[in-house]
């Protein structure tokens, strides 16, 4: 028997006695006691939760089975739709360890349990557009979640929207995810202030084994509810919506959506973007179902915008 059908089968005893010995596990496998130990310690680095009972043997931990003690049947059916979500919306870093925490999941669900997450499975779709990143593809998120919990420094080479590229020393301080992409917030040892890097921007990223001391008083959330509400590096956004165009904003939400309240026939909608004309495009879409209120600017663009159209769609002139 080689060593994976031999763990296999080690899981299986487990499960079903509650004390197994070493030494009756090495002579029923024909191997060491030695070699016994050493599959219960890779056993152990999977995630099965294995604790021993001294001068009695090994046994998995109580409830091991899923459902009922470690998740119910909604919660099991939960964790798989994240999965769903993590699928659409990290990077290949994540998604590979997430399909690895749902594996280990769905191989301890009792058959009742593997049939509801099958046909609940079957009967869900998550449709989000993938975002086009600017640059090509990199899978950085995971090893930036451990930068932000070990607290280490890390270089990273970034190229800005106007493809300048710098490399720089960063201390990561949290994760956002908002207009359709992650962004990285840290403090950038270049500029001396805590800045916002997108992650599908950065090309390269590598721990310099430094630490940094933890910045007391810093909050994630609140560093973005303010750079969002007080401006910073972002511009507020009043649109107001004709009821009908109003029905079709679900996607607000991914242009720095803020707030909404009815006025009369309108909905009026406050946005916070980091860029006027990154959101001018999708208000250009709802034609005459939308209209800019402030920043002056932004109308100044939509205006230009809109001439240019119509000299691209005034009629042909036919050819003599």
């Amino acid at each position: 028997m080689d060593r994976l059908n031999r763990l296999v089968a080690i899981t299986l005893r487990l499960q079903s006695r509650r004390i197994v010995r070493a030494e009756d596990l090495a002579e029923d496998f024909g191997i060491s006691v030695r070699t016994v130990y050493r599959d219960l310690r890779a056993l152990e680095e999977a995630g099965l939760p294995i604790y021993a009972e001294a001068g009695k043997g090994y046994s998995l931990l109580e409830g091991y089975h899923l459902p009922p003690v470690m998740f119910t049947q909604e919660e099991a059916a939960a964790l798989f739709l994240g999965g769903e979500f993590t699928e659409r919306l990290t990077d290949e870093s994540l998604r590979g360890h997430a399909r690895s925490a749902l594996m280990k999941i769905r191989a301890v669900l009792p058959p009742e349990r593997k049939e509801f997450i099958e046909r609940v499975g079957s009967a869900t779709a998550v449709y989000i557009p993938a975002p086009q990143p600017t640059f090509a593809p990199h899978a950085h998120l995971s090893l930036i979640q451990e930068a932000i919990a070990h607290r280490t420094v890390v270089e990273i080479a970034y190229q800005s929207g106007l493809r300048e590229r710098t490399t720089r020393a960063v201390e990561p301080l949290g994760l956002v995810y908002y207009a359709s992409h992650w962004h990285l917030i840290a403090w950038c040892r270049l500029r001396l202030d805590v800045r916002d890097f997108r992650s599908d921007r950065i090309m390269a990223i590598r721990p310099l084994g430094e630490s940094f001391p933890e910045r007391h008083g810093f909050s994630i959330r609140e560093h973005v509810v303010h750079t969002m509400r007080e401006g910073g590096t972002t511009y507020p956004v009043r649109v107001r919506f004709t009821r009908e165009g109003a029905r079709f904003t679900a996607d607000r939400y991914k242009f720095g959506f803020a707030e909404e309240r009815v006025v009369g026939d309108w909905v009026e909608m406050l946005f916070y973007v980091p860029s006027l004309t990154w959101i001018a495009g999708w208000i250009l879409s709802f034609a005459h179902h939308a209209e800019v209120l402030e920043p002056q600017a932004l109308r100044d663009v939509l205006h230009q915008w809109a001439e240019a159209l119509l000299q691209k769609y005034r009629p042909l002139v036919p050819e003599e």
